[in-house]
């Protein structure tokens, strides 16, 4: 536990706390169990660690990564219960979905460590395996981090201070933006191109970009989807095949063909990548009885998610 208490406090002073995404104020950090979801990159270890920084006492507080080597010879329940006897009220785990079973144990320590509060974060293909073995539904309070916004880039990219903005206020022109000297449609097209993830300013962004993808395709969904390392194969070649066609609607059919998996296959096979961010599937509206019906993704509209 002296590794991770060590890594804790090194982590922490590396974090910077002059750029914290707006997010952060949208979550009740009083809550006793907390989940935070998004795609990986978006952000969610760095506004941890600067929630602890800014607001929280640090001996109290403690942030671990599931995924750590301390994690394959000691449980995470084991870790909570030690640092509670040593006076710890603040547990905060990263990379939560890289841990088997950890449903039943953040439910043992919700259940049987009341005074100890626990935030968790991970894949935002989480909640396609909502609860686990165990149910947390009826205990902790899940947010899913969108990927920055245009205000938001502008922000770290130009160093600005722009506020949030009704849609209201927005069409009434009523925005708070420097026209006079700058062009929001020229930056707004280098947000579409780069300005997603808060790693855009570094110079190695496309390779931060590629492993990122990589890793969701590879590790992040086959771990949740239970697949084999064939079928995880095959996933990658889908978002290969959707990237060099969208937008459009899918063919199951021929899709399953040229993959070489059953038709039934497919509509599981989109929705593990729409739901870890890689893709947004516009669906056609519904009406009526329509509503109450499962979705007939042959009817989907395919997006690569930048």
């Amino acid at each position: 536990m002296e590794a991770l208490l060590q890594t804790y406090r090194i982590k922490l002073d590396l974090t910077p706390v002059n750029c914290v995404r707006s997010f952060h104020d949208t979550i009740n950090w009083k809550n006793r169990l907390i989940g935070i979801l998004g795609q990986k990159g978006v952000g969610k270890s760095t506004m941890i660690l600067q929630h602890i920084k800014m607001y929280d006492k640090v001996e109290e507080s403690l942030y671990v990564q599931a995924d750590d080597f301390y994690f394959a010879g000691h449980r995470i329940y084991d870790l909570a219960l030690s640092f509670f006897q040593r006076g710890g009220r603040k547990l905060y785990i990263d990379e939560i979905h890289k841990y088997t079973g950890w449903t039943t144990e953040i439910k043992m320590i919700y259940d049987q460590l009341p005074l100890l509060q626990v935030v968790y974060s991970g894949s935002s293909i989480l909640d396609l395996k909502k609860g686990g073995k165990a149910d947390l539904s009826r205990r902790t309070i899940e947010y899913t981090m969108p990927v920055l916004s245009f205000r938001e880039y502008l922000n770290i990219s130009q160093g600005w201070s722009l506020q949030t903005s009704s849609f209201e206020e927005i069409l009434a022109g009523k925005v708070d933006f420097p026209y006079g000297e700058h062009r929001p449609i020229k930056y707004y097209q280098e947000y579409l191109h780069h300005g997603c993830y808060p790693y855009f300013t570094e110079e190695d962004f496309l390779i931060k970009l590629k492993q990122a993808l990589n890793a969701t395709v590879e590790d992040d969904i086959p771990r949740y989807a239970e697949m084999t390392v064939a079928a995880a194969a095959k996933l990658k070649k889908l978002m290969y095949m959707l990237a060099q066609s969208v937008p459009y609607k899918p063919n199951h059919t021929t899709l399953a063909r040229d993959l070489g998996i059953g038709r039934n296959l497919m509509p599981d096979y989109i929705e593990y990548l729409e739901k870890s961010g890689l893709f947004n599937a516009l669906r056609e509206k519904s009406t009526g009885d329509g509503l109450l019906q499962k979705v007939d993704k042959r009817e989907q509209s395919v997006r690569l998610c930048s």
